[in-house]
């Protein structure tokens, strides 16, 4: 019996983060109501996926934003990386992040000026 190759496996990995499930390894982020077929799905970059997973992983904590740039770029890459790209590219991925969640009234990132940001899940 032949249960598939590693890629068949991992592309069905799900974690779920409210009314969402995140499925890493296609970059697709599924937000799903009460019926079956009613779903919309986002495409995540790169970057905003692993900005996610930095703000899942430490989910009602704040996160520094040097850890989350560390998680975008790598450690010791980041810096020469956000030069290049500018001093917006963080926010930017944010302000996509925060319009994908916003169907979600349980989840919300909220921004800790001067020291990073924080993934809360709030039951209602």
């Amino acid at each position: 019996m032949r249960i598939g190759n590693k890629k068949d496996m991992t592309s069905n990995v799900r974690l779920p983060l409210g009314l969402f499930s995140l499925y890493p390894y296609r970059k697709e982020l599924i937000y799903r109501e009460g019926y079956v077929n009613s779903q919309k799905t986002f495409t995540l970059s790169r970057g905003q996926l692993a900005i996610l997973v930095c703000l899942m992983s430490r989910l009602g904590t704040d996160v520094p934003t040097l850890d989350i740039l560390d998680s975008l770029y790598g450690e010791r890459e980041w810096s020469s990386q956000a030069i290049l790209n500018g001093t917006r590219t963080l926010p930017v991925y944010m302000v996509r992040l925060k319009h994908c969640l916003k169907l979600d009234p349980t989840l919300k990132i909220t921004n800790i000026r001067g020291f990073g940001y924080r993934l809360d899940y709030v039951s209602l």
